[in-house]
Parts: C-alpha cells; sequence; structure tokens
C-alpha cells in the first residue's frame, strides 16, 4: 500500500497569507479581530465537515430489497474506505459498479487487496450486460467507470478501500454519482408463518440494487461558520484598503 499522500490544508494557505497581509501591510489593530473570526470560522467549518456519507439502495427488479452503501474518507485519510451492503438475512454481494466524479483518476486508481482480475477501470464502459448479468439494461446506473467482483461466501456486507497512486481520494469523488450493487444467493426473512410461529425464508438468486451518493448539503453550523469566516476576510479587506488611503 502507498505511503501516505500529504497535502497542505486550505485553511493553512489562508493562514499564512492572512498572518503575511498582517505582518507587512497593515496596522496590527486594523486586523487583528478580523483575522481571529476568519481563521476560527475556516478551522470550525473544516472540522464540521463529515467524514462519511451513505446512501439507500434499492432492487431496480424482482423481489423488493434494499441496501446501504456508505463511503469514509476519515478513517484512512488519502483513501477511501467502501462497505456495501444488503438487507438480508443470508446471502453474498458479488459485485460493486459505481461512475466517479472526475474520469480523469480513474488510470491511479486501485483496490487495496483485490486481484487486477476482479477489478475494472475504464470511464463508462464497466458493467455492461454481455459482461456482467443485466447491469446494462435500461434504466440502471452502468455501464459504470469502476467495478469489482467478489467471489461467493462473501456475506451480506463487503468493504474495501480505493486508493490512488498520486492523489489523495475524498468523498466529493462520488458526490452525486450512481452506484449498482450485484448480490445472489438471498434469503429474506417473511412474516411468520401462519398457524406454525416460526419465520419462513423468500429465496432470491440474484438481485440488483441500485443507488445515488447524495451532493453535500452543508450543515446550519457549517454555514454559518464558513459565513463568518467569508464576513472576517472581507472586513480585512476594506480595512486594508482604509488603511492605505490613510
Amino acid at each position: 500500500m502507498r505511503a501516505p499522500f500529504n497535502r497542505p490544508h486550505a485553511a493553512a494557505g489562508v493562514s499564512t497569507e492572512l498572518l503575511m497581509l498582517f505582518q507587512s501591510r497593515c496596522k496590527p489593530s486594523f486586523l487583528l479581530f478580523p483575522t481571529l473570526f476568519s481563521l476560527i470560522g475556516l478551522a470550525l467549518a473544516s472540522a464540521a465537515s463529515a467524514a462519511t456519507v451513505s446512501a439507500p439502495l434499492s432492487s431496480t427488479y424482482g423481489p423488493a430489497l434494499t441496501g446501504t452503501i456508505t463511503i469514509d474518507d476519515g478513517s484512512d485519510p488519502g483513501n477511501l474506505v467502501i462497505t456495501a451492503q444488503v438487507d438480508a438475512a443470508k446471502g453474498d454481494v458479488r459485485g460493486v459498479f459505481a461512475h466517479v466524479a472526475n474520469e480523469s483518476l480513474l488510470s491511479g486508481l486501485s483496490i487495496v487487496g483485490a486481484s487486477s482480475r476482479a477489478v475494472h477501470f475504464d470511464a463508462n464502459d464497466v458493467g455492461k450486460s454481455r459482461k456482467s448479468h443485466g447491469l446494462g439494461r435500461s434504466g440502471t446506473a452502468c455501464p459504470c467507470d469502476f467495478g469489482i467482483r467478489f467471489s461467493a461466501k462473501t456475506g451480506t456486507t463487503v468493504t474495501f478501500t480505493l486508493t490512488h497512486e498520486t492523489q489523495d481520494l475524498t468523498i466529493a469523488l462520488f458526490y452525486g454519482q450512481d452506484f449498482a450493487v450485484q448480490a445472489s444467493g438471498l434469503r429474506i426473512e417473511n412474516e411468520l408463518s401462519r398457524g406454525r410461529g416460526r419465520s419462513r425464508g423468500h429465496g432470491i438468486r440474484h438481485a440488483l440494487l441500485e443507488g445515488r451518493v447524495p451532493n453535500p448539503i452543508p450543515e446550519p453550523t457549517t454555514a454559518l461558520l464558513m459565513a463568518l469566516g467569508l464576513g472576517g476576510l472581507s472586513y480585512a479587506g476594506r480595512a486594508t484598503v482604509r488603511s492605505g488611503k490613510a
């Protein structure tokens, strides 16, 4: 696995620029409070951002079936830990397919611990019907940008790590993008059998579930903190102009 690829945080760049501005061009009394408000607002807004996002999955044909895709960019910084879960008592997740927001990154992507034969990266050309049992049918998420195949006996939950050879990955890679999950050998628990007092399982040989990762909606606190930081920067700019004219 590659060594962590560290990038300076955007807030650090802002901090450096503000300090240089503070030291070389302005009087301390003009920018002390705006600078502090800006740095505090930007830092807190960054800290408030979520490290995980989840999207519901639902079957596109056959018996009603649900599941979840969860993407985590906090537990392994720079990489994405992706978990696909199907809501069933038994069964196996056999494949996960998805689109990405930035297809230029496809050539550097890889799946940690997976063989090259099980993973495919190809813009809008993975998961066609001739290759993957119906994922190319009308109205489905695929053909997708990448896909990973799992062997049988994986269980109803699989987790894998998506990494890039030179770039840090964030959840933004999947915002607004479609997912598809294949599963097989599923058993769904039905209502209690009449007069027997025990449940019967309903079997599903093959299932296809799809979903879309939602676009981010800033939380009220995050939006307020961002506004506070930007407001401080705006005030600092006006103070600089007034200082220069004095």
